[in-house]
């Protein structure tokens, strides 16, 4: 088991005011990953209205897998815990931190 794991946090997330925001995707990738890692989009927004967003539509929406399932974020988190479970101790580090921390 690996004493301490630093992983690397990127989520996006579609804002309909300041105090309602909806997770569409998150990844994490651990330092030694060597490329594999965790990649999950939200059920739990509305891809209609993210639409409406002109950054968020060609940026974000446009980029998704349409194969990918979409699942809740109570999923997400329990992958994320199964992802990083067999560290004893994680550092997790975001790309931007005020935005993805609240995220997550």
């Amino acid at each position: 088991m690996t004493a301490l794991r630093r992983y690397f946090l990127d989520t996006e997330f579609f804002q309909t005011d300041t105090m309602d925001s909806r997770l569409i995707s998150l990844a994490l990738i651990g330092e030694d990953d060597a490329g594999a890692g965790l990649y999950e989009i939200s059920s739990a927004f509305n891809e209609q209205a993210a639409a409406q967003d002109a950054w968020i539509k060609t940026h974000v929406l446009d980029k998704l897998d349409p194969a990918k399932v979409r699942i809740s974020p109570a999923d997400i988190a329990a992958r994320v815990v199964e992802y990083v479970q067999p560290a004893k101790q994680i550092e997790i580090w975001p790309s931007q931190g005020s935005y993805d921390n609240y995220q997550f």
